[in-house]
Parts: structure tokens; C-alpha cells; sequence
């Protein structure tokens, strides 16, 4: 059996993150990810779900799309403490790193439980430390938003009627249109977008909410979720129709929607300022993630060139 077929078995038999399940990953990978695995006394007790694509130089080994949080996994015995679980855990990045095809590029947004990066530097990766935002879903939204932000919840409240399921073409086409009108192109394409909705919505992990003021769309979002955390993925505002909190308003009812169904709805992000402001005013925590990376051959010459 091929790693991707002992991968499927141990997904269906295991609780995994929404972007390390094999049905995920086909949808926003196709046939560019893979998996390299670390068995310990005939157990799987560590995996490393990527994402690649085939180079000149050799392959790039990245996050697919839509899917910010992947990397490596490691399943502790509950047993081990102290020295004991960090020589099991630098044997286990090691044995996971030294199973990855030759590549010239690896950069990757890690898991959130993935904390000690060392071994990585051992074998010479790099590593930047990322920010995103998260709320508790059994939190009461509204009390957490800054001032400024209930204010406008509360108008955005009265002036639109919130609805759900928006066809994912039609979201995909109002998201490029709403990009367009504000001089930006859309970064995906939409046979993935639209895949990756109606995928995640079968299997009873993706929504999407709208919301319309006088029958015109004025924002959407689509977000999905496991067990242990929702993740926000596209949230889109019209930019004809005036008002800043129609996404708040679909948030919150979001949260309210995802009660009973997950812990964190994850507001992915965000590295950029304006929007690290916009996190902190909707009442996020602040949670930190590893970026990993390393440039191998010509890709390593070209970065000391510059």
C-alpha cells in the first residue's frame, strides 16, 4: 500500500484537523499532495500531509489552498513526560523530514499544537512566527465587540435579513466582482472554490451565510469546521452598499450556528495590519503558529544572492 492509502485508513479511523482529512485534501490538492508517516513499534504515531507541485528545479512543497494549518502531527503517548516526549519528538520530526522528496522550496503554515520548532532548525529550516485570532463559540459574541463595532452590528442588525446555502458559483462570481470594484484580482480559481464548498458542505463540515439588505447582497461567508476548531476562509462585502458590520453580523450568527458543533471559530489571520485590527475589535484572542521554510539548490543561491 502507497502512504496516501495507509493515510485514508488511519484518517477514517482517527479524529484529524478538517485540512489533514484525505477528502480535503483531494478536493483542494487533487492528485499534488502526499503524506510521509512515522510508525514506532508497528504504530502510526506521527504523519505530514503536503501539498507540491512539480518544478524545473524539483518540487515546492507548500499549504494547498484553503488550507492555512498543515504539517506535521505527532500522536504522544500519554506516558511520556519531559525528556522522554521531546527525544520521542525530535526522533519523530527527524524520521518525517527525512522521508520528504528532494524539493528546492518548503514553506508551510504549521498546526496550531506544533510548538517546538528545534528540530526543524537542526536540519536547517527557518522559522517565522505567525499571528491569527480566535473566539471561544460558547462565548457571547456581541459583549466582546469593541464599542465602535456594536454600534454598527446594531444598525447592520435592524437594515438586512441573514439567509444561508448561496450557490457556490454565485458567491464565487459576486466575491471577483466585489474584488474587482475595489481594484483587486481574486487569487484562487473557481472550479476549486466551488469544489471545495459543496465538498465540505456534503460532509457536513462547510456553510456558507448571506446577508441582503433591501434584496441585495451586501456580504458572505463560508466557513468550515471539525471537531475542535471552525476556520473562517472567505468572508466578501459589497462595496456599493454602505456599511462596515454586515460580515460582523454574519460572524456572530456563524458562532451561534457552530454552538455544540466545534470550540474556536478561527478567524484566520491576520499578518496585515487592518485586518489584525478588525480581529481585535470582533473580541479574538490572539493565538500564535509556526511558518516553516527552507530553500534548497538554486533556490538557496538565489536568496543569498540578494
Amino acid at each position: 500500500m502507497s502512504n496516501k492509502d495507509i493515510y485514508r485508513e488511519f484518517a477514517n479511523k482517527n479524529s484529524l484537523p478538517i485540512f489533514f482529512m484525505p477528502w480535503w485534501l483531494d478536493t483542494v490538492a487533487g492528485d499534488n499532495w502526499d503524506v510521509v508517516i512515522y510508525n514506532h513499534k508497528g504504530k502510526i504515531m506521527g504523519v505530514f500531509p503536503y501539498g507540491f507541485e512539480r518544478k524545473i528545479y524539483g518540487n515546492l512543497i507548500y499549504n494547498p489552498i484553503f488550507s492555512n494549518r498543515l504539517g506535521p502531527l505527532i500522536f504522544f503517548d500519554p506516558t511520556q513526560k519531559g525528556n522522554r516526549r521531546l527525544s520521542f519528538e525530535k526522533k519523530a520530526y527527524h524520521e518525517l523530514i527525512d522521508q520528504l522528496p528532494k524539493f528546492f522550496i518548503l514553506k508551510m503554515g504549521f498546526y496550531y499544537n506544533f510548538q517546538n520548532w528545534l528540530p526543524f532548525y537542526w536540519k536547517g529550516f527557518s522559522q517565522t512566527t505567525m499571528y491569527s485570532y480566535e473566539i471561544d463559540v460558547e462565548s457571547n459574541f456581541y459583549e466582546n465587540l469593541s464599542s465602535p463595532k456594536k454600534r454598527y452590528y446594531r444598525k447592520a442588525e435592524i437594515e438586512t435579513e441573514i439567509d444561508e446555502d448561496l450557490d457556490a458559483s454565485l458567491f464565487y462570481d459576486l466575491h471577483k466582482k466585489f474584488l474587482a470594484k475595489r481594484g483587486k484580482k481574486i487569487h484562487f480559481g473557481k472550479e476549486v472554490f466551488v469544489n471545495t464548498v459543496n465538498k465540505s458542505c456534503e460532509m457536513g463540515h462547510g456553510k456558507i451565510f448571506y446577508a441582503t439588505k433591501n434584496g441585495v447582497i451586501v456580504s458572505i461567508i463560508f466557513f468550515v469546521w471539525d471537531r475542535e476548531r471552525a476556520y473562517y476562509l472567505i468572508g466578501s462585502l459589497n462595496p456599493e452598499v454602505k456599511g462596515s458590520s454586515f460580515l460582523t453580523l454574519l460572524i456572530d450568527k456563524a458562532i451561534k450556528f457552530l454552538k455544540g458543533k466545534t470550540k474556536i471559530f478561527d478567524l484566520e489571520g491576520s499578518m496585515i495590519e487592518n485586518v489584525e485590527e478588525n480581529c481585535r475589535n470582533l473580541g479574538g484572542r490572539q493565538i500564535s503558529y509556526h511558518s516553516i521554510c527552507k530553500y534548497n539548490g538554486i533556490a538557496k543561491l538565489k536568496l543569498l544572492r540578494r
